[in-house]
């Protein structure tokens, strides 16, 4: 629900950063920490996933489906692994992207011989987590899932390395007032009943993409890897450009910036930070500033996109603009789920659904979320 509207057609995690997919980026992780043997848990929409990862081999890894037939839980998850696990293991979630030295925390987990190590973050809303309560020279003692008043503000993120004593822990604990087997509260048993739970911080960037605005962060700091090698004549500073693209004479391009295959761009000013998807057509006089637009999109002249998301195959009309801050140097919020949620971040655009045409003359408020019709309820 808090992706909405640009999951109504695709899982969270084939949304694209920095023209990858999400899943794409944690399987390469993974990969570069030199682990090659996956067990992927899938559920919603599975046939995509399993139609985008196939057997892995793409990416030079070996992928193994199990299929979490209820969303139960994270903790219910790494416990359907059971079966395929022996020894040490590592569980990341499918949505989180890291900047860390993450063999670092594998290493003195094998070190210390600890049962379950966990990756800790300091954030503003650790309500949204489970949080570390009691840790006493970096073991953890106590945890609780999703407290309303977190007793700190040191949260556990997506990235965990296990003994198999994990799954005894999980098939003695009770569902929660959600109904799911929290993680958190299967290793809160482990280190209530003595094993050794050791908390690492993380010293480096990660991000939960759990929200809209999550995607265009993630695709800056991705972004930022291209190098001065990825050059094109039409482009100042690091760029790549797809196949059968055509840049049009008269055309500003400044990188960190990629352009899919198949582009038409005309005579437009693309600025820093900007993803562009494949078979996207942007026409003369248009700006697009710090922006993911995917694939199929059309933009015409004169229209002015900053800081936003456009969804696939959406039509963009002439002289839009998107008005990226509040009148206040306040941070933009979002009522989601019934709550007010902070974004952040004082500059976001407008996030548009997949195959929304948005008419000419059009200004966009801050933040303002356009979804797909077929999205919204209808009461007579």
């Amino acid at each position: 629900m808090r992706m909405r509207p640009l999951t109504l057609a695709r899982p969270k995690h084939l949304l694209p950063v920095a023209g990858k997919p999400i899943i794409q980026r944690v399987v390469e992780t993974i990969k570069s920490l030199g682990i090659t043997d996956l067990l992927v848990i899938v559920g919603y929409r599975k046939d995509v996933i399993h139609s985008f990862l196939k057997d892995g081999s793409q990416f030079g890894v070996s992928i193994t489906y199990v299929e979490q037939e209820k969303p139960l839980g994270l903790g219910h998850a790494i416990g359907l692994a059971e079966p395929y696990i022996g020894d040490t293991f590592i569980a990341m979630c499918g949505d989180n992207l890291y900047r860390t030295d993450l063999r670092g925390i594998i290493t003195k987990h094998i070190k210390r011989k600890d049962t379950a190590t966990l990756l800790v973050e300091e954030v503003q809303d650790p309500w949204r987590y489970g949080v570390i309560k009691t840790v006493v020279d970096g073991r953890v003692l106590e945890l609780v899932e999703k407290p309303e008043h977190p007793p700190s503000n040191k949260i556990i993120t997506g990235f965990y390395v296990f003994e198999p004593e994990i799954f005894d822990a999980i098939k003695c604990t009770p569902p929660s007032k959600r109904g799911e087997i929290e993680i958190t509260d299967a290793i809160h048993r482990l280190a209530t009943e003595g094993f050794q739970v050791y908390a690492e911080p993380l010293l480096g960037w990660r991000k939960d993409i759990g929200y809209p605005w999550d995607l265009l962060e993630a695709n800056e700091v991705y972004l930022k890897d291209l190098t001065n090698q990825d050059v094109h004549p039409k482009v100042s500073g690091p760029a790549r450009i797809g196949n059968e693209t055509t840049i049009k004479d008269g055309a500003r391009i400044n990188g960190p910036i990629i352009i899919g295959e198949h582009c038409k761009i005309g005579s437009s000013e693309l600025r820093p930070y900007t993803t562009i998807g494949d078979n996207v057509e942007i026409s003369d006089g248009v700006i697009i500033e710090n922006s993911i637009v995917m694939d199929g999109v059309f933009i015409d002249e004169g229209t002015e996109i900053k800081h936003s998301i456009i969804g696939e195959n959406s039509r963009i009309g002439k002289a839009v603009r998107t008005e990226t801050a509040l009148p206040t140097p306040d941070f933009i919020k979002f009522m989601v789920q019934g709550r007010i949620v902070s974004s952040y971040r004082k500059q976001i655009g407008a996030i548009i659904a997949d195959g929304i045409k948005v008419d000419s003359n059009n200004i966009l408020r801050p933040g303002e979320i356009i979804p797909a019709l077929d999205s919204i309820y209808a009461i007579i």
